[in-house]
Order: C-alpha cells, then structure tokens, then sequence
C-alpha cells in the first residue's frame, strides 16, 4: 500500500503564491478586469487571511463596483489587523461619502489625518467633504481652504486644484474659484488620456461658478471606472496610486449619475421645466423662509424628503432655476440622477423636511406663491 505524504508548503513558497495573486490583482485593477481582481486578492486572502493589504486592495474594486457594503467591509478588516493603517482610513472614508454618510466620512478622513498629519490624499478628500457636503451642519469653507492649500503645497496635482476651487466657491470668492478649476480643467486635458465623462464634470463645476454657485454633491454618488483610492503592495504600507485612462479621486467623480434603482426619476410634471424669471411677483421672504425654510432633522433619520422644483437636461437651466429660487430667500440646490432611461437631468430640490407630509405641505405653500409645478423626491438623509 502507497501512502502519499503532502509536504508543507515552506514559508517561502507561501509568501511567494501570496505575492503572485496580490500583483495580479493589482494589475488586473489596472487594466479594468475587476471580477478578475476581485478573485485575486481574495486567493490571496485564502493564503494568508491576515494580509490587509489583500482586503484593501479587493476594497478598492469592490467600491470602483459600486459594491459600497462590501468595500467599507473589507476596509474595516484591514484596520482591524493593521490599525495604524492611514489609507485604509481614507479610502473608508470615500465609500462612506459615496453611501452619503457624511459624519462617518469625516471621522474616517480625520482619523487618517490623526495618524498622519501630512497624509495629503487625506486633506484632500476632508477639504473636499468640508467644501461640497449637501448638509450645512458638515460644511466649512475656512477649514475646506486651508487643507486644500496644504495638499497642493506638498504635492502639485490638478485633484487638489478641484478642491481648491471647490473650497473658494464655498468661502464666495468665486473669482477664485474660477481661476482654481481652470487651472485643474488645464491640467486634466493635458494628461494622455481621459473619458468624456471626467471632462465634463470638471467643466459642470466651472459652469457654476462662473455662475455664482457653490458645488454640491447629491446624497448617493454612484462610483464608476477605475477611480483613485489608494492600492497597496505587499512590501509597503503605502504605494503609487493606481492610475488609469479614467483615473479621478473617488469623491471628486461627481457630479456622476445615480443608478436608476437607488433614485426617483423626476416627476413627468417637471421635466424640461422653463427656469424661472427673477422678476417674478415679489412675496414677503420672511413669510416665504418659513415655509420652505430647511427643515431640522435628526441625525438618525435614516430617509426624508425634498421638494423638486425643477427637472431639467441642461445644467445651465437648473443653475438658472437654482439662482432664481435662492434669490427669494429658498434653500435651493441642483441634484443630479441618471434616470432609467439613461439620461442625466439636473434636480432643483429644495429643503430637507423628516416626512412626506412635512414635503406636500411646503411644496404647497411654494406652488402657491411662486406658481411652480412641485413633486415630493426622497432623499438619504444619513
């Protein structure tokens, strides 16, 4: 009788297959094979189920996916082995903001920065989340400014000058802000390749400055194409950011379209609404602020509502709607949804308000003063 022995595999032979399957992985994220990528990194983790860098790296895809839960997942397990571990943190933070949970977001890009006070990607993503966070409670354009600076101080790259912009149009200086995204917007075209779609988002940003907006992210981002968050070697905490002919900061993707389960198409009555004209009759504001004022809500709420009080195809008409309602003293903001059928519109929304009723009753008062067709559109209010 033959008896087969299975020798042990020697700890060399095992690093070396660990090492193999996480740079496969890495460059089958390189390349946009992300099933395949996924696959690696979880042989690896197979190997050696310690290897934190494995559970990022397989994070990053997951989130690139769309797979929010399960990228934020593997996030975690890779600061529960390696809790020092500052991108982990910040590319935690990036699926947190995409599944619009701001204060988790923030805790994440300020713990990353807690650990590494020079962590640049970090200041940035923060700066980003202080600049353009759709809740004003998150917001703060003096803090947004300053890391801003910081980052592109230590490292010159045209992500940072996005959030520079997006930082002065929160502070108002929008001459400032303007000047900041041409500079990104001139940068961005002189790199080898990229998608339409990165361009064009630059350019929304520009739109509405030159406008005299400030920038403001829907609550759900949908993640698309390989984005920037950080990708880890087997040799290092930290390494070259992966890179690609659609490579762009994971929150800075917006204003990106939002998968037509996860969001309300606008209702038939707004589409391709006319925006407003300044001078319509004037109201009381004070009367007016009351009753579509935003709405406090608590933090815990896991849904409320808005008013939509515009649809439109063209950014510029939603900026116009935009401009014209907060002249009459409304909490107005342009949300952008991709719709089942494929097409981007552009949302005037207005208010935050806890319940449906508490919607139906402003949006009344607002169709009666202003003589605006309204519909009631849910929001995550996370």
């Amino acid at each position: 009788m033959l008896t087969v022995i299975a020798l042990a595999a020697s700890p060399t032979a095992v690093q070396g297959k660990i090492q193999s399957w996480s740079e496969a992985g890495l460059e089958e994220l390189e390349k946009g094979l992300y099933d395949q990528a996924v696959n690696s990194f979880t042989r690896a983790l197979e190997i050696n189920p310690a290897n934190w860098q494995a559970y990022n790296n397989r994070g990053l895809v997951y989130g690139i996916k769309g797979e929010l839960d399960l990228a934020i997942q593997d996030y975690g397990k890779a600061i529960e082995i390696n809790p020092d571990f500052v991108d982990g943190y910040t590319n935690r933070g990036a699926a947190w903001f995409y599944k619009g949970n701001w204060a988790k977001a923030l805790a994440d890009c300020s713990k990353a920065m807690s650990l590494d006070s020079n962590a640049i990607w970090a200041q940035n993503q923060l700066a980003w989340i202080l600049a353009t966070c759709p809740k004003q409670d998150y917001r703060n354009g003096k803090k947004a400014l300053e890391l801003a600076k910081r980052a592109i101080s230590a490292e010159d790259n045209l992500l940072f000058y996005d959030t520079l912009a997006a930082a002065y149009a929160e502070l108002g200086d929008f001459r400032k802000a303007v000047a900041s995204q041409e500079e990104a917007i001139k940068r961005l075209t002189l790199q080898d390749s990229i998608s339409q779609d990165t361009l064009n988002a630059y350019n929304d940003r520009l739109d509405r400055y030159r406008a005299g907006l400030p920038w403001r992210i829907g609550s759900i981002q949908k993640v698309e194409g390989p984005l920037q968050p950080v990708a880890v070697s087997m040799n290092t905490n930290r390494s070259p950011r992966v890179t690609s002919d659609r490579a762009v900061d994971p929150i800075q993707a917006s204003p990106l379209p939002v998968p037509a389960t996860n969001q309300a198409a606008p209702a038939p009555t707004q589409m391709e609404t006319k925006p407003q004209q300044v001078a319509a009759k004037p109201q009381p504001q004070t009367a007016r602020v009351q009753s579509v004022k935003k709405t406090p809500t608590a933090s815990t709420a896991p849904r409320g509502y808005s008013i939509q009080a515009g649809a439109f195809l063209s950014f510029a008409n939603a900026a116009k709607q935009e401009a014209f309602l907060k002249s009459k003293g409304y909490d107005a903001r342009t949300h952008v949804i991709n719709s089942a059928s494929g097409r981007v519109w552009h949302l005037v929304l207005i208010g935050d308000y806890p319940t449906q009723n508490a919607a139906k009753s402003a949006a009344g008062d607002l169709t009666a003063r202003e003589n605006i067709a309204t519909a009631i559109f849910p929001m995550d209010l996370k």
